[in-house]
Protein backbone atom coordinates (compact mmCIF):
# COMPACT_ATOMS: atom_id res chain seq x y z
CA UNK A 1 0.00 0.00 0.00
CA UNK A 2 1.58 3.52 -0.97
CA UNK A 3 0.04 7.05 0.19
CA UNK A 4 -1.22 7.42 -3.11
CA UNK A 5 -3.88 4.96 -1.69
CA UNK A 6 -4.30 7.37 0.67
CA UNK A 7 -7.87 9.96 0.64
CA UNK A 8 -7.96 12.71 2.39
CA UNK A 9 -11.06 16.06 2.59
CA UNK A 10 -11.63 18.74 4.82
CA UNK A 11 -14.86 19.80 5.16
CA UNK A 12 -15.60 23.73 4.82
CA UNK A 13 -15.66 24.18 9.15
CA UNK A 14 -11.97 22.75 9.61
CA UNK A 15 -12.98 18.85 10.14
CA UNK A 16 -10.53 16.74 8.26
CA UNK A 17 -10.77 13.42 6.82
CA UNK A 18 -8.24 10.55 5.71
CA UNK A 19 -9.63 7.45 4.99
CA UNK A 20 -7.39 4.28 3.76
CA UNK A 21 -9.44 1.29 1.87
CA UNK A 22 -7.54 -1.97 3.72
CA UNK A 23 -6.24 -4.41 1.01
CA UNK A 24 -6.86 -7.48 3.32
CA UNK A 25 -9.45 -9.22 3.05
CA UNK A 26 -10.90 -8.63 6.06
CA UNK A 27 -14.49 -6.99 6.39
CA UNK A 28 -13.76 -4.54 9.40
CA UNK A 29 -13.93 -0.74 9.72
CA UNK A 30 -11.35 0.90 11.60
CA UNK A 31 -12.43 4.75 13.13
CA UNK A 32 -9.72 6.80 14.67
CA UNK A 33 -11.37 10.19 15.52
CA UNK A 34 -8.40 12.47 16.79
CA UNK A 35 -9.93 15.58 19.25
CA UNK A 36 -6.51 18.19 19.40
CA UNK A 37 -7.44 18.47 23.00
CA UNK A 38 -5.19 17.27 25.95
CA UNK A 39 -3.59 18.06 29.39
CA UNK A 40 -0.89 20.23 27.31
CA UNK A 41 -4.30 22.76 26.56
CA UNK A 42 -5.54 22.82 30.02
CA UNK A 43 -4.47 25.47 32.74
CA UNK A 44 -3.74 23.98 35.43
CA UNK A 45 -6.86 24.84 37.25
CA UNK A 46 -8.47 22.41 34.92
CA UNK A 47 -6.30 20.24 34.54
CA UNK A 48 -8.03 16.61 33.83
CA UNK A 49 -11.18 18.42 32.26
CA UNK A 50 -10.15 16.80 28.61
CA UNK A 51 -9.76 13.17 29.89
CA UNK A 52 -13.59 13.91 32.41
CA UNK A 53 -14.79 14.98 28.66
CA UNK A 54 -13.61 11.56 27.10
CA UNK A 55 -15.03 9.50 30.07
CA UNK A 56 -18.67 12.22 29.97
CA UNK A 57 -19.23 11.27 26.28
CA UNK A 58 -19.98 7.44 27.45
CA UNK A 59 -23.12 8.19 29.82
CA UNK A 60 -25.47 8.38 27.43
CA UNK A 61 -26.79 11.27 24.56
CA UNK A 62 -29.98 13.59 24.21
CA UNK A 63 -31.26 10.28 22.09
CA UNK A 64 -29.50 7.47 23.42
CA UNK A 65 -30.55 8.30 27.40
CA UNK A 66 -27.73 5.79 29.12
CA UNK A 67 -24.62 4.53 29.34
CA UNK A 68 -25.96 0.91 29.27
CA UNK A 69 -27.92 1.77 26.21
CA UNK A 70 -25.05 3.40 24.52
CA UNK A 71 -22.82 0.23 24.97
CA UNK A 72 -25.71 -2.53 23.90
CA UNK A 73 -26.26 -0.03 20.75
CA UNK A 74 -22.55 -1.01 19.78
CA UNK A 75 -22.87 -4.69 20.65
CA UNK A 76 -25.82 -5.46 18.98
CA UNK A 77 -23.35 -4.29 15.58
CA UNK A 78 -20.63 -6.51 17.22
CA UNK A 79 -18.29 -2.90 17.49
CA UNK A 80 -15.76 -2.53 19.84
CA UNK A 81 -15.49 1.42 21.18
CA UNK A 82 -12.71 2.72 23.48
CA UNK A 83 -11.19 6.39 24.48
CA UNK A 84 -8.35 7.57 25.75
CA UNK A 85 -6.61 11.18 26.60
CA UNK A 86 -3.31 12.13 25.78
CA UNK A 87 -0.93 15.12 26.49
CA UNK A 88 -2.36 16.41 23.06
CA UNK A 89 -5.06 14.64 21.67
CA UNK A 90 -7.85 12.66 22.93
CA UNK A 91 -9.13 9.65 20.68
CA UNK A 92 -12.11 7.81 19.91
CA UNK A 93 -11.32 4.40 18.54
CA UNK A 94 -14.21 2.46 16.95
CA UNK A 95 -14.08 -1.30 15.12
CA UNK A 96 -16.84 -3.18 13.76
CA UNK A 97 -17.86 -5.21 10.38
CA UNK A 98 -17.62 -3.43 7.23
CA UNK A 99 -22.14 -3.49 7.02
CA UNK A 100 -22.10 -1.64 10.14
CA UNK A 101 -19.85 1.59 9.24
CA UNK A 102 -22.51 4.33 8.31
CA UNK A 103 -24.76 2.81 11.80
CA UNK A 104 -21.38 3.11 14.10
CA UNK A 105 -20.61 6.82 12.17
CA UNK A 106 -24.08 8.17 13.52
CA UNK A 107 -23.74 6.63 17.07
CA UNK A 108 -20.23 7.78 17.78
CA UNK A 109 -21.02 11.53 15.94
CA UNK A 110 -24.13 11.24 18.45
CA UNK A 111 -22.07 10.92 21.42
CA UNK A 112 -19.35 13.10 20.51
CA UNK A 113 -22.23 15.82 19.01
CA UNK A 114 -25.04 15.31 21.73
CA UNK A 115 -23.44 14.08 24.82
CA UNK A 116 -25.70 14.62 28.09
CA UNK A 117 -22.59 15.36 30.14
CA UNK A 118 -24.37 14.24 33.38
Amino acid sequence: MSSKDIKTHTFANGFHVVYQKSNQSNPLTSIYILCNVGSAYEPVSIRGASHLVEHMCFKGTTSIHTPKKLLLQYNKMGANINAYTEKRYTSYVLKAHDTHTEQCLTTLSDMLLHSKME
